[in-house]
């Protein structure tokens, strides 16, 4: 079962995530040479594979750097952890909003309301136009992203359960841990696993971004190369230009060129998408995990009933037959 339940989760996960773009990247570094080593043999095809996850696990390592710091789950935790707890720390958190909007006034005087949102939306459009070409360039820099969820309810409940079981201090900013915490308890069987699907989902697409981008890059090179060094000698390295092996599967090439850029921005805005849809499937699917482990109740050494909706039991026949002896009683021996 251990061994079945990883190589499931290396198909959903790994396979998805490293092989599909380190393939293609594999392939177009490969296209970029005047003779690829095309593989023949069975060995040489293994090769190939295993150079390929290896160039998608680098691509997967990139990627988290260039896409910049994720926040989703920081500023969600961050936002219940300052939630009231108790009621004494509801009344002091209403003494306190009530001084708040002098504060706000204050602020609202010296920006208005809807100057600092146009500002905002022209920084999200700025970032989401010019992040997909330039992010693989700055992926250092790592600026934060993220907005904490909506449903603050289901988040503050959770919050309540890691620092209740965990014993987590209730002010923390160990929010690594509590994602690893939250992450390995999907990941069990009895959860539903959604969260890990759109995980994987969310690294292929990340991962295709960067190997649209470098794609797009020696595309590029190539008819560069090709309009300025045809028949010449490349002076930095002194070598004689010879044409790609692009100009011979594929012509005329800035088709491909085109085709691959418009790749690097729609898997940039499909990995947008699924970084916020895998944060919230984290939060739910932990929910319901938790919720069915607390709602199993044993009743004897071996067999258990599991409430999760609808009441449904698991008991064995040797169970149904000691049922039946005690309904039957000493007066039914007797007779």
């Amino acid at each position: 079962m251990p061994v079945g339940r990883y190589f499931r989760g290396l198909t959903a996960y790994d396979l998805l995530g490293n092989l599909v773009p380190g393939t293609i990247l594999l392939i177009m570094t490969m296209g970029f040479l005047p003779s690829p080593p095309i593989p023949e043999s069975l060995g040489e095809y293994g090769l190939f594979t295993i150079i390929a996850f290896s160039l998608g696990s680098i691509i997967q390592e990139y990627a988290s750097k260039a896409v910049g710091d994720r926040k989703h789950f920081d500023e969600t935790i961050d936002t219940v952890e300052q939630l009231p707890n108790t009621i004494a720390g509801s009344e002091e958190d209403e003494e306190e909003n009530e001084t708040e909007p002098e504060e706000d006034e204050g602020e609202d005087e010296a920006e208005p309301e809807e100057d600092r949102r146009l500002r905002d939306k022209i920084k999200q459009v700025v970032w989401w136009a010019l992040h997909p070409v330039i992010g693989p360039l700055f992926g250092w820099w790592r600026p934060k992203r993220g907005e904490k969820l909506e449903d603050s309810i289901l988040a503050n409940r959770i919050w309540q359960h890691l620092v209740d079981t965990y014993e987590i201090p209730f002010r923390t900013d160990s929010y690594g841990v509590l994602y690893h915490i939250m992450s390995s308890k999907v990941d069990d069987s009895r959860s539903p696993g959604r969260a890990t699907r759109i995980q994987a989902i969310r690294n292929f697409h990340r991962g295709m971004w960067i190997t649209a981008w470098y794609s797009s890059v020696l595309l590029i090179i190539s008819i560069y190369l090709k309009r300025y060094f045809a028949g010449e000698t490349i002076p930095p390295f002194g070598i004689e230009y010879v044409e790609s092996a692009y100009f011979v599967y594929w012509t005329p090439l800035w088709h491909v060129v085109v085709i691959s850029l418009i790749s690097v921005f729609v898997f940039w805005y499909l990995f947008e998408s699924a970084e916020e849809d895998y944060i919230e499937y984290l939060f739910v699917d932990y929910a319901v995990a938790v919720g069915d482990s607390e709602n199993a109740v044993t009743f004897t050494q071996e067999e258990d009933i599991v409430i999760a909706g609808d009441l449904t039991a698991n008991i064995g026949g040797s169970s149904l037959r000691t049922l039946d002896d005690q309904e039957s009683g000493p007066d039914d021996k007797s007779g």
